[in-house]
């Protein structure tokens, strides 16, 4: 009988184990589930915090892509606008200049006019923005220069003659081109004029005799040489 009993008792032990060791798993499966929970959570506000423009790239690029300046639907100033500015910048009248020119040009791929000009012992060259008009870059040269203009009696051939000895030499006609210097200057007293214009992308410059109309020096190039 007591056999019996201690049977019973063993077997209600063993039961009791097992029913405490079963209980204690749903416990451990429920915190496994929280810290799975808190660790995600972490996880979100981590990603939360990073800024979006770290998150794509290309929203910086694009970003930085709109703030460079772009000539698109600008229009130029023109020569004399260019002219007048770089006068009234130096305070000087043009009846007052010598030698005065006004060239369309090209630099680092933005265009400008160069603006030069002698006012009595004074060299003056200016760049202007060709299109906000403001001064690019000045320089002022006092070096003892006496200017000595070609005499207009020097000048056998007429400016409009020397232009079109230019477009024939060419080939171009003058509709096709945009001149961008055309004045009467002395090189080694010699009277000549200078002609310079662009059609498309290429620049033309010439030196034509103001005596009998020869070409003296002739030059093509790509303006973004």
């Amino acid at each position: 009988m007591k056999k019996y009993f201690a049977g019973i008792l063993a077997t209600s032990l063993i039961m009791f184990t097992l029913a405490a060791c079963g209980s204690q798993n749903p416990t451990e499966t429920t915190r496994s589930a929280a810290e799975v929970s808190s660790v995600s959570a972490e996880t979100d506000q981590t990603s939360s915090a990073v800024p979006a423009t770290a998150a794509d790239p290309s929203q910086a690029q694009t970003a930085s892509g709109t703030q460079a300046a772009s000539p698109s639907g600008q229009t130029e100033i023109g020569e004399e606008a260019a002219k007048q500015t770089a006068l009234s910048d130096a305070g000087v009248s043009e009846s007052d200049t010598v030698y005065l020119s006004v060239k369309r040009d090209f630099d680092d791929g933005r265009l400008l006019y160069d603006v030069e000009f002698y006012a009595g012992s004074t060299e003056y060259d200016y760049e202007i923005d060709a299109y906000s008009g403001s001064v690019l870059s000045f320089d002022q040269d006092i070096e003892h220069y006496s200017p000595d203009p070609a005499p207009a009696s020097d000048a056998a051939v007429s400016l409009e003659a020397a232009k079109s000895a230019a477009l024939d030499a060419a080939g171009l006609t003058e509709d096709a081109v945009t001149f961008t210097k055309t004045k009467l200057d002395r090189d080694d007293g010699i009277a000549l004029y200078e002609i310079e214009f662009v059609s498309g992308e290429t620049e033309y410059e010439f030196e034509i005799s103001a005596a009998d109309g020869s070409i003296l020096e002739y030059n093509r190039e790509s303006i973004y040489d």
